[in-house]
Order: structure tokens, then sequence, then C-alpha cells
């Protein structure tokens, strides 16, 4: 017999273990469970592998290839190009089924002249904002989500419209499109092609990003405690001077403090001078007092007098915006001395913090590398399919036609593989590179003529080995090879300017992009020239789009209080270099602060309009331009 506490400790172990066995159950079946097959996702073109589809196959309701959705309700469609669409094979709207003509003409919102025009509408029209334009708006976003809901359904099922997050978007757009008229519509653009998939990985980014958050905000708080312990009220210490009367002993400490004439200035600077009563501070000139007085420097916006202020203070030096300022008035305030704490402390702990955003960014780029290197098998195997081109032309095409031409080219062939010869082709560029950078102005007319001559040397040299590198590798062969593609159109671009040599600058399009074929034996530059090529791309675009859509919300929201408060930021009431009064400005601010440098134009902001809207904005466009740069960088690197 067991005692009654031995039992109930008997009856923990046995659920306990039952619990953790279930739990390990539950992973490993999770882990053996069927997954979609990457190469076969929405919005992918089908694989070569399953061969040419004859074209009354396209547009219709078709059995899933997936073998994941085989055993489900689910349907492909085929668009232009073979472009993978899936739909719920429930019927749409408890109505509709999926061989219904009417479904199947609304299933053309999978088409690719559907998307174009989705597309374009957002500049189908010339004046937004107007009583008409915003009914057009509506007409279209509402056409876009009733076709969308005919051909997917609704909610029921996988792959219906409310499934879809980019629909929840034209749900958004269709309600406050009245309110929104300028800002929200231009989001659409970012639902098409290639956009939407750099997108969901800035998307997916973000998601990983709330225990970083967390994590960020726990370690700077720490960080601004510190900060309120060490220099809270310090950078209100300001210089003034004592306007006591002589004749009296009457002295209102509380308006002389307070007042602005009594401040010492250093010329040029809008704020007082930031003084301590310590050795190693910053000493008053003659006639002048330490005091703490006034109001903070920067409006009142950089201190560390509590916690939020201590905390946006360490944002800020997190961020290096204008840290170094912030830098020297806590110096100036406190004392030299106080530079280890930012040496040991708070650079190094901001820097970690920074670090983590990047850190989340690669670990959700290494997840779709996985499912990159998947297709990648699928596409090796896809090699092995395509058709080989007719006897003839491969012939031709790789200079094959007679027995002197193979030995031609056999021996031009062993020219060109000779090390020699791309040692000639580097001296001739960089000599040229050379001659080029002699030139000045004004020139000697015989010297002139030396540079001329070079030239078309030069020319001479870079069109015989294109005819050589032609003949001994073929047509087939030559173009083959993105470098001599490159050298190929150089080559016609100077040939042509010989024809017209009286048009100047044109010799400047030639120039740049010869000393570009060092690369080719140049690793660094030819690292550099990828990644220069690489950063033009999706991440390009969607950079614009979110600019773009930043300055039409940033000129919405605040350019009626900078028209109206300019005087509370500008003692001549003229508007700052940095303005949100317009959209070229506004512009020009956004890229400015997805650049990193936001806090001067924040004070500006928060001084003419509402401090918890402008704090709002510049948070939202500083967290995603620092975003966009984590993918830009990461893009480039690989």
């Amino acid at each position: 017999r067991h005692s009654i506490s031995e039992r109930i400790c008997i009856e923990f172990v046995l659920k306990t273990a039952f619990v953790l066995y279930h739990s390990h159950l539950c992973k490993v079946t999770q882990k053996n469970l069927p997954k979609p097959a990457a190469h076969l996702e929405t919005g992918k073109s089908l694989p070569l592998i399953y061969g040419d589809l004859p074209p009354q196959l396209l547009n219709i309701p078709l059995e899933d290839l997936d073998p994941f959705y085989q055993s489900r309700k689910t349907f492909m469609v085929l668009s232009k190009g073979n472009i993978i669409n899936r739909f719920s094979a429930d019927s749409s709207c408890y109505l509709l089924s999926p061989f219904n003509p009417l479904r199947t003409l609304f299933s053309l919102n999978s088409h690719t002249f559907f998307s174009i025009f989705i597309l374009l509408r957002p500049r189908s029209t010339v004046l937004p904002g107007t009583r008409p334009s915003m009914y057009v708006y509506m007409a279209i976003f509402v056409f876009e989500a009733l076709v969308k809901v005919v051909a997917r359904g609704f909610c029921v099922g996988r792959f219906t419209f409310l499934r879809d997050p980019w629909n929840w978007l034209d749900i958004i757009i269709i309600s406050t499109l009245k309110y929104s008229r300028n800002v929200i519509y231009r989001l659409n653009p970012l639902n098409a092609g290639r956009l939407k998939k750099t997108v969901e990985a800035l998307v997916q980014s973000v998601k990983r990003l709330d225990c970083v958050i967390i994590l960020t905000l726990f370690c700077l708080s720490i960080l601004a405690m510190i900060g309120l312990q060490l220099f809270m009220g310090t950078l209100k210490n300001k210089c003034v001077i004592w306007s006591m009367n002589t004749n009296t002993t009457e002295f209102d400490f509380h308006n002389d403090t307070t007042s602005p004439e009594n401040y010492y200035y250093i010329p040029g600077h809008p704020d007082p001078l930031v003084c301590g009563n310590r050795s190693d501070t910053e000493c008053c000139p003659d006639g002048f007092t330490c005091v703490k007085a006034g109001r903070n420097p920067n409006f009142g916006y950089t201190s560390y007098d509590s916690f939020f202020w201590s905390l946006m203070s360490l944002f800020r030096l997190m961020m290096h915006d204008f840290w170094e300022s912030l830098m020297q008035l806590t110096l100036r305030a406190a004392g030299k001395s106080y530079l280890i704490v930012f040496l040991f402390v708070f650079f190094p702990g901001c820097f970690f913090l920074l670090s983590l955003i990047l850190a989340v960014v690669v670990v959700t780029r290494a997840e779709q590398e996985e499912t990159q290197d998947a297709e990648l098998c699928v596409a090796e195997a896809e090699e092995h399919h395509r058709p080989l081109c007719c006897t003839c032309t491969d012939a031709f095409l790789k200079g094959d036609c007679c027995g002197c031409w193979r030995w031609l080219k056999q021996q031009f062939h062993t020219f060109i593989t000779n090390p020699f010869f791309d040692l000639v082709i580097i001296i001739c560029i960089i000599v040229s590179t050379i001659f080029t950078a002699m030139e000045h102005y004004p020139m000697m007319v015989e010297f002139m003529e030396t540079l001329v001559i070079a030239e078309l040397v030069f020319r001479v040299i870079f069109a015989a080995e294109m005819i050589i590198k032609l003949v001994a590798l073929g047509l087939h062969g030559y173009f083959q090879v993105r470098w001599h593609i490159f050298d190929f159109i150089l080559v016609i671009i100077s040939l042509v300017q010989l024809g017209l040599a009286d048009v100047e600058g044109l010799s400047l399009l030639l120039l740049p992009f010869r000393v570009f074929r060092l690369a080719r034996w140049w690793p660094m530059l030819h690292m550099f020239l990828k990644i220069v090529w690489a950063s033009v791309g999706n991440l390009t675009l969607v950079l614009f789009i979110t600019v773009f859509m930043f300055s039409v919300a940033g000129v919405q929201l605040f350019q009626s209080d900078y028209k109206a408060n300019v005087c509370r930021i500008s003692l001549d009431c003229q508007l700052p270099r940095w303005h949100m009064e317009d959209f070229f400005h506004t512009f020009m601010l956004v890229f400015r602060v997805l650049c990193g440098l936001c806090l001067e134009s924040l004070w500006d902001c928060m001084e003419v309009s509402n401090d918890g809207m402008c704090v709002t904005f510049f948070m939202i466009v500083l967290i995603v331009g620092k975003l966009l740069v984590s993918l830009f960088t990461l893009n480039n690197l690989e």
C-alpha cells in the first residue's frame, strides 16, 4: 500500500510523463506532415518539366498538380505565361460552382492584363482628391473586389478573398477612400508581381521583430535610467548675466534667469551656451554665472530630465542621429570625465541593440534561401528537357562550317587563351585611361592631335580584339559570356562615335565604361559592380514607392501647420531648409529620415504641429527605412 501523498506523487509523475510524451509526439508528427511544393507555389510559373501546355488549358479549372493540395478542396488555373493561380473548389458565395461560366469568366482576375490595369489605376486620373476622381477610384476598387469575391469566394475555404492579406488592403482602401484619397490608395501598387514577394519578405521580418522590440526597449530603458541618474537637469545649465541695480538690493531671480536676453550665446548658435560648475566642464565668460535656468536645448527636446526624454536621447544615440551634438552638450554640462560612460556603456549598448534588427532579417532571408535551393534543383532538372537547336543553325553559330574555318578558329582560340593576350588588353585599357586623364583646358593643338590619334589606335585594338574573339569562339560561344556582350556594345558605340565626331559629350558615355572592363580581371572591382547591379532591382522600386507614399502622407498631415506656425522655428518667419510645406521638400525630408537624419526635422515638426503625430510619423518612417536598408544590404551581400 501507498500513502495518499505517495499516490499523489505517482499520479503527478505519470501525468507529467504523459504530457511530455504527447508534446514530443506532436512535434514529430508536425515535422513529418506534407508541405506544399516550393516550385508549385501560387504566383510562380509552371515548371518546364511538365512540358508545353495547349492554349485551351489556360484560364480554365484544372486538377491541382501539387500532391499537398490534391486531397484538399482546391483547383488551379493557369494564366498567360503558365502562372499558377489557386482557387477554392467550394461554391463561391454558396452559389457558383468552379465550372460556372460567370465564375470562370471572373477568374480572369489572374490574367496579366487585368493585373496591369489594376496596377496602373491610381495614375489613371489627373486630379486626385476631387469628387469626380474619388468616385472613379471607388468604382475601380469596388469592381476589383467584386471580381475577386465572385472568382474566389468570400471567406470560407482556402484561397478565398479574405484569406489573402493583400485583399484586406483593398478593404481598407474602399472604407477610407473618402478620407485618405491621396495616401492609402498609393499602397496598392505594392501588390503587383515581384514587388509583392519583396514586400512579403519585409513583412516576415517585421513579424519577427516583436521579441527584438521588447528586448531593445528593455535594454534602452536600462540605459535611459543610467542617463537619468547621471545627467538629470544638467542640460539646463546656462551662462546668465546678473542685471542687479547698483543703487538697490532688489533682485528678481526668476525674471532674470528666465529672460533670454540675459543668456550668453555663441555667435551663430540659436541656443545659449551650456555650462557646468566643475573644473572639467564648460566655463562661462567673465560677468556670467552658470545656473540652471530656462528650457533645455533644441526647443526643450534634448534632456535627461525624465525617463521619457532620457529614453529619447538614448534612442538618438542608437540611431547615430546628431549624436555628437548630444555628447558635446552632455560633456560641457557634466564634465569630460563622463566620456567613459559614452565609450563603455552607451555606445556599445546602442551598437549591439541596433545589430539585432539586422540579425532578425538575416534569419528570415536564410529561411527563404532554403526554399530557393529547392527551386534551383527543379530548375536544374528542367534544363535537361530544353529542346536542342537544329544542326544547321548550331553549326553556323558555333562557326564549324568548313575545315579551313575550323583551322583558323583553332589558331585564334589558342591565341586568345594565352595569358599574354589578356595582359596586352589590360595594358591598353590602363594606358587609354591615362591618356584620357591627360586632357585639360586649354590644350595645345599638337597635344590634342596626339590624344586623338592615340584614341583611334585604342579603338582599332579593341575592335580587333572583338573580331578575333568572334572568330575563335563563334557567335554562339562569344555571346554566351556577358563580358563579351559588354565589349561588343562598347566597340559598336566607339564605331558609331567615329561617324558622329562632331557630337559633343558622346565620348563621355564611352570612356568611363571602358574602365569597367578591368573588373573582369580585378576581383574587388568585379564584386563592387555586382553589388551595384544587385542594388538596382525590386528593393529600389519598393524604396522609391515607400518614400513617395510617406511624402504624400507628410504633405497631407503637416502642410497647413508649417504654413501657420513657421515663426515658431524661424526668427524671420522663413521656412527652414527641411520642411513639409510642399511635396518636393517633403520627399527630400523623408529620404533624409530614411538615411537616419531625422532629429532636427522632428524638433521643427513638434514645434509647429502635434507632438504625438510628429513622433509617430517620424518613428514609422525611420523603422521602415532601417528595415529596407537591412534588406538592401543583405541583398547586396548575397
